[in-house]
């Protein structure tokens, strides 16, 4: 008599924590984040997604995802449009597949890439609005 065995690795239950774009300029975006809390990764953590796509009236895309190893906790999105808008999240991955992506960050370059502004949605229910200057040496 042969048993086999087979082990479901469910996806990880809760997003990255203290999601937050740091910096940005002309034409790049600094995304960082916490890792993923070991009690809801449900598995072996195998890296995260991280999903930016423009914003824009006349621009209809998918998006593109920028996925890191489980060691990674930033990564840097480059050849951005200057003067646009961009929503970003990230999610943790396993081998089963990406878990929830965490609440949504809107950046918006400007032509001198030296000031961006965030707007953070926390899950549908509100918006929440800042303005924030960034000056880069």
């Amino acid at each position: 008599m042969k048993i086999l065995l087979s082990f479901i690795h469910p996806v990880p239950s809760q997003p990255p924590q203290r999601f937050t774009i740091s910096k940005t300029s002309l034409n790049t975006i600094e995304v960082q984040w916490s890792p993923v809390s070991p009690r809801s990764i449900h598995g072996v953590l195998s890296g995260y997604r991280v999903y930016y796509n423009m914003k824009s009236p006349f621009h209809s895309s998918a998006g593109k995802n920028v996925n890191v190893n489980a060691s990674v906790t930033s990564v840097k999105i480059t050849s951005l449009d200057s003067n646009a808008e961009y929503v970003v999240k990230v999610a943790a991955l396993t081998k089963k597949g990406a878990g929830p992506y965490s609440d949504e960050l809107k950046a918006k370059t400007t032509e001198d890439g030296k000031r961006m502004k965030l707007f953070v949605t926390v899950r549908g229910l509100f918006t929440l609005q800042s303005k924030v200057k960034i000056i880069l040496p």
